[in-house]
């Protein structure tokens, strides 16, 4: 006989909460809310939503704009660009503002 493995603190078998936490996620709820309404761990929940296109199609986006977020220098400029500034010993924000600079007179000069 199989028996099903309990969540210690609720009694729910795993398998249900698993079941609860991909219904969520298809539904669009974030994985640390699913996680606080089950009582269960974050990475329990990406676990068991690996795989599902929404699950995969959000983490995609969040690290697109996780990415952005970080991002120093604007988009638009050549990496030969960037180093040159930085041979010439300037500081990070007026590398930064000087790249922004040129990329909008590029953008310009195209339109």
């Amino acid at each position: 006989m199989t028996t099903k493995k309990l969540h210690p603190v609720s009694g729910v078998p795993y398998a249900d909460l698993k079941a609860e936490a991909r219904a969520r996620r298809a539904a669009g709820e974030r994985v640390a809310a699913i996680a606080l309404a089950l009582d269960v761990k974050h990475p329990a929940v990406v676990k068991w939503c690996q795989g599902m296109p929404e699950h995969d199609a959000a983490t995609r986006a969040n690290v697109a704009a996780r990415a952005e977020r970080r991002r120093i220098y604007p988009k638009g400029h050549s990496a030969a660009e960037r180093v040159a500034l930085t041979r010439l010993g300037l500081p990070v924000a007026e590398r930064a503002r000087i790249l922004a600079a040129r990329t909008a007179q590029t953008a310009e000069a195209r339109a």
